[in-house]
This record gives structure tokens, C-alpha cells and sequence, in this order.
């Protein structure tokens, strides 16, 4: 269980992640390419794509895994039994897995 100091350090560093993906990529990328009107509604768009594409990507592991552990094995051995140290970031366990 994750004490509530881990979760709003994962939410900044999403946040933090989020504005320098929507300052230093996104907004460069669509400058020139989208009316001015547009921009706002653009950026908007864009990083909500991408934000939503890293939550599919790392819990992708999770939606394969759980399932097929509960029913093989009981909930006792799934993914979120206990904690481990693994440094693959697709897996139930990691820090990044929907901090918000």
C-alpha cells in the first residue's frame, strides 16, 4: 500500500511530466501548423492523447496479468499481494501505474 507522500509525489512528478511534454513537444510541433484560434483546443487535445496512450501502454501488463493469476492461483499470488523491486516499468506494482 502506497502511503499518501508516495501518491502526491507520483501525482507531481505526472503533472511535472505533463507541462514539460505540453511546453517542449507539443506546442512546438503545433505552432505552425494550426490556426492561432486552434491552438489552445489543440494542445488540449494532444496531451490528454498522450497522457491517456501512457496510461493503456504501462497497464497493459496489469489487464493481462491479474486476471489469469486470481482465477490460476487465488488472489494471495497476484501482482498486488506484495510489492517488489522491479525495474520493468509494465507491471502492476510500478510507482507510475495511474498516480492521479
Amino acid at each position: 500500500m502506497r502511503t499518501p507522500t508516495e501518491h502526491g509525489v507520483a501525482f507531481l512528478i505526472a503533472l511535472a511530466a505533463m507541462l514539460v511534454t505540453d511546453k517542449l513537444i507539443i506546442t512546438p510541433f503545433i505552432w505552425h501548423r494550426v490556426r492561432k484560434s486552434d491552438i489552445s483546443s489543440t494542445r488540449w487535445f494532444l496531451l490528454h492523447f498522450v497522457a491517456n496512450m501512457v496510461g493503456c501502454v504501462t497497464g497493459a501488463a496489469a489487464r493481462r496479468v491479474v486476471p489469469g493469476a486470481v482465477w490460476r492461483v487465488g488472489p494471495s499470488h497476484t501482482p498486488f499481494s506484495r510489492r517488489t523491486n522491479s525495474p520493468i516499468l509494465f507491471v502492476a506494482e510500478r510507482f507510475f501505474v495511474l498516480p492521479m
